[in-house]
């Protein structure tokens, strides 16, 4: 396996943009995976400050965060960021891959409806 560059780790505040953010998880999956969840750990902090709430709100955001975003990647990222991050799509579980586009259609409406029912 091989090891980051003097064990350096960027501050999740530097990204300009989530997928900036999580491709460089990604990255640091694919090498080191001690690093990977280290930087997770960073996160999760990060969402606690920014937001301030507490560290379970902010480790439950940070792996909807994630898991959502694996959804858009092939089957292999997918699973390679529920092993390391240990996350599952917030929608579909882990198989989000096996859902069709009217069945992801009408899971987006249903969380819409839902949402503004509550408003």
């Amino acid at each position: 396996m091989q090891k980051i560059k003097n064990n350096i780790l960027k501050e999740p505040g530097s990204f300009e943009t989530f997928d900036e953010l999580f491709n460089y998880a990604l990255s640091l999956a694919r090498k080191d995976k001690c690093c990977a969840k280290e930087f997770f750990e960073k996160y999760i902090r990060f969402i606690s400050e920014i937001n301030n709430i507490s560290i379970e709100e902010s480790i439950k955001c940070a792996k909807s965060n994630f898991g959502y975003y694996a959804g858009y990647f092939n089957r292999e990222t997918e699973q390679l960021v529920d092993d390391v991050f240990e996350t599952v799509h917030p929608i579909f579980g882990c198989n989000s891959h096996d859902v069709s586009a009217k069945e992801a259609f009408e899971a987006g409406q249903k969380l819409f409806d839902e949402h503004n029912k509550n408003q």
